[in-house]
């Protein structure tokens, strides 16, 4: 019997949401330096369209941290 494989989620390393694929950041110093999973804290709400929630994206670019779109895992 196969066994099946869990879906996987990340953590936001500010505020602990889980989802994936979750965006990663990773310092610009080098390019070896280890990535954090970061929630951009936006949610859809009806009428209102996209609207943030969190400041756990401005938090990240705040303590030297950028998107990574190459580290970022897709849908």
């Amino acid at each position: 019997m196969r066994e099946r494989r869990r879906h996987m989620t990340d953590i936001c390393h500010y505020c602990g949401i889980e989802y994936h694929p979750m965006p990663h950041y990773a310092r610009v110093v080098d390019e070896m330096t280890e990535h954090i999973c970061v929630c951009h804290g936006y949610l859809d709400i009806e009428g209102e369209g996209w609207v943030p929630t969190t400041t756990c994206r401005g938090r990240a670019e705040a303590d030297g941290y950028r998107f990574r779109r190459d580290l970022t895992p897709t849908r």
